[in-house]
């Protein structure tokens, strides 16, 4: 709604403001009377197209005033959504843009360059032809214009390639809890591509690697955490904006968690010390012995690797241990604990340390 001040004379309560639009019929707008010489005329403006519109004054239904003009301005549009989206080198599309504030001199800009534009209504415009006939892969501004000056908010049109194809990448293997610095080799890549990481098991989680690292158009690169992920065969594929998907590689990922098999020996007698080696698998460097039990706290014990499968502790006093089975582990930097094996205190000599004798008087009998 917008209150226009009409000045002039003659006007009176009964005075209506009209207005005069080419090619439809004039329609009066509500009118307030000031005075002989001021009227506040209203003109809703919603769905009105910019123009220049002629304003007049009518009294009891028939005399005229002469007529004076009002012109309609353009609004600065607003774009939410494109269809389509996307689309192939050499494809020919229309563009339907849908926001709000289009007009009859909205017309939609693809990469700065004009589409001739149908104005469907105030949240709708239509644009063709929208010809990728040479234009590269990548993403590309859409904008509407009003009045040949006034820019919307610009959206992203993304020209795409054909699926890329894998051919080869290193490594193809890694161990939990490192990041896996990927190279994927093949044909296609463009600088939409993405390396995507498929976790093992179900429901499959899609990681894509942000960044991806564009080296040539048979050639990309990208760093994978394995921390926290599961072991198992990893699905990798290359996928081009459009979610065009490459072929998918594997990439094996072996468990980062120690196996343990045997610990030399399995115990000993309270107070000895003992000369312990623990033997499994998957021991890495920086892997560590724990024992615990029998109201002991998880305690981890100074180790000597040799990886994968020996772990030597070396000397361990049994000075002032319980008897019982306590549990052995292996615990590999960055990992859970191994399964357990058990370690058996015996109960050792007895040995005493001193005595204490009681002494007591007794009397002879009596006679």
């Amino acid at each position: 709604m917008v209150p226009i001040r009409v000045a002039g004379g003659g006007f009176i309560p009964g005075s209506l403001c009209k207005v005069i639009a080419a090619g439809r019929p004039e329609f009066g707008i509500p009118t307030t009377f000031q005075s002989g010489s001021a009227l506040t005329c209203t003109f809703d403006l919603t769905g009105v197209q910019p123009a220049t519109y002629n304003v007049v004054v009518v009294n009891n239904g028939t005399l005229r005033s002469n007529t004076v003009t009002f012109t309609v301005l353009t609004e600065t549009p607003t774009l939410s959504s494109i269809s389509p989206s996307a689309g192939r080198p050499g494809a020919k599309l229309s563009l339907t843009g849908m926001g709000s504030g289009f007009d009859s001199t909205s017309v939609i800009r693809f990469n700065g360059a004009p589409l001739t534009t149908t104005f469907i209504s105030g949240t709708q415009v239509f644009g063709t032809p929208l010809d990728l006939t040479s234009v590269a892969p990548g993403s590309y501004n859409v904008e509407v214009v009003n009045g040949g000056n006034i820019v919307s908010n610009p959206l992203q049109f993304v020209v795409t390639s054909n699926p890329p194809q894998l051919t080869s990448m290193t490594p193809v293997s890694g161990t939990q809890g490192v990041v896996v610095a990927l190279d994927v080799i093949g044909n296609g890549f463009d600088n939409t591509s993405v390396i995507h990481v498929f976790e093992p098991g179900s429901p499959v989680v899609d990681d894509p690697v942000n960044p991806t690292a564009l080296v040539s158009a048979n050639e990309v690169t990208g760093s994978y955490d394995l921390t926290g992920k599961p072991a198992g065969a990893y699905r990798v594929e290359v996928v081009n904006a459009g979610g065009l998907a490459s072929n998918a590689l594997v990439l094996q990922i072996s468990s980062n968690v120690a196996v343990l098999r045997t610990a030399t020996p399995g115990g000993g007698p309270q107070g000895n010390t003992v000369s312990l080696s623990l033997s499994g698998d998957n021991f890495f460097t920086g892997a560590q012995a724990h024992i615990s039990g029998n109201g002991r706290p998880d305690t981890a014990l100074t180790s000597t690797v040799t990886p994968p499968s020996g772990l030597n502790v070396g000397s361990l006093s049994l000075a002032g241990w319980d008897t019982g089975t306590y549990a052995l582990t292996v615990v590999n930097p960055g990992a859970g604990p191994s399964n357990s094996v058990g370690f058996t205190v015996l109960a050792g000599p007895p040995s005493i340390t001193a005595t204490a004798a009681s002494r007591r008087t007794t009397r002879p009998a009596p006679p």
